[in-house]
């Protein structure tokens, strides 16, 4: 969502995620790459000389003020860090606070095979199973990523922005992100995806009461709806 808003904005252009392996030449990330010189479109090349790799992104992004793209913390763990800890480039810390959401869109996500939909897509819908046990250890990897992350941007003293998805569900938070990136939000964005489950997370799973009373059990209640 965040992604589309921004590479609507005409100063702005963001890519999805430059370092997943395996993507499509025929559109996004992709694309970009396959205007790329030959030897960008070795994925372990990309990998061992990122910078380069960024760099020649960004000239192949055309005349823009502010060139992105999307990083996940389970990517390449040598480049996240790297990149993470390098005050030359801007970062955008996004943390979605509901992470039974998180849980159940990545488990969605994977049985669908849809891992975000355009407004013009029609949504794949499926209900997932919820595992406790499962849960816990997606939660405790997901919090310790973020945790790292941050302390990294932290102790290595730079400027970043930390906003969360409630926060960029508003105009005033995609506004704010605009802002930091340096460009006018006036001159104008929207969103190029569509929520693609509930806002009311038991309706997501095939065992609604079962995740009502694990989420009362431990206290978070308030994960029951986004």
């Amino acid at each position: 969502m965040l992604v589309s808003a921004l590479d609507s904005h005409p100063g702005v252009r963001c890519l999805g995620e430059l370092f997943r392996m395996g993507k499509k030449p025929d559109k996004g990330v992709g694309f970009v790459v396959s205007m790329l010189d030959d030897i960008y479109h070795d994925e372990s090349y990309q990998v061992k000389h990122w910078r380069d790799y960024l760099d020649a992104v960004v000239e192949a992004s055309g005349h823009v003020d502010a060139v992105g793209f999307k990083i996940m913390l389970n990517q390449d763990r040598n480049v996240m860090q790297a990149l993470v800890a390098d005050s030359g480039y801007k970062k955008i810390f996004l943390n979605r606070e509901n992470i039974l959401s998180v849980y159940s869109s990545h488990k969605i996500a994977k049985e669908t095979g849809q891992g975000a939909a355009g407004l013009s897509i029609q949504v794949k819908k499926a209900q997932i199973e919820f595992v406790p046990e499962e849960f816990e250890k997606f939660r405790a990897r997901y919090q310790r990523r973020f945790k790292a992350a941050e302390k990294v941007l932290e102790t290595s003293g730079q400027d970043y922005y930390k906003t969360t998805y409630t926060e960029i569900t508003t105009a005033e938070g995609i506004n704010g992100v605009l802002g930091y990136v340096g460009v006018d939000s006036k001159q104008g964005w929207k969103v190029g995806t569509q929520k693609r489950n509930s806002p009311i997370l038991t309706e997501r799973f095939s065992n609604p009461q079962a995740v009502e009373d694990y989420m009362r059990e431990i206290g978070r209640s308030d994960w029951l709806r986004e």
